[in-house]
């Protein structure tokens, strides 16, 4: 099943957990969770960003592997590692998330080719 689904592009720095979800709406599955189960990638284990379901989701899409890699998070024994960076989960928001609106403006504005789509998360109800 090696890149059968490489219609849909992982985008550059972009999360595994984000692209997956991606995938799950372009197929029309109603959960990321359905989608992962489709292909035997275990849900709790890929949240978690653990190498082997991150690496089975770039085997399917024909992603570098390496490269998804690096910019999915991952938790593990009380730490979560972005990249090289480590933090420890105890001082870690993980309940509600929290974010200043000018920053992801500018973010967006600044990065449009990366994920123009975030810009929903700004819209007001």
């Amino acid at each position: 099943m090696q890149g059968k689904l490489a219609e849909l592009k992982w985008r550059e720095q972009e999360p595994a957990h984000s692209y997956a979800s991606r995938l799950a709406a372009h197929y029309a599955c109603s959960s990321v969770k359905e989608f992962l189960s489709d292909f035997d990638i275990n849900n709790y284990r890929f949240a978690a960003g653990e190498d082997f379901e991150v690496e089975a989701l770039a085997t399917l899409t024909g992603t570098d592997q390496d490269l998804l890699r690096l910019a999915t998070p991952k938790t593990k024994a009380g730490t979560f590692a972005f990249g090289s960076e480590k933090f420890s989960l105890y001082y870690s928001r993980r309940k509600r998330i929290a974010a200043c609106v000018e920053c992801i403006g500018e973010d967006i504005n600044g990065h449009r080719d990366t994920l123009p789509e975030a810009a929903a998360y700004l819209r007001q109800p």
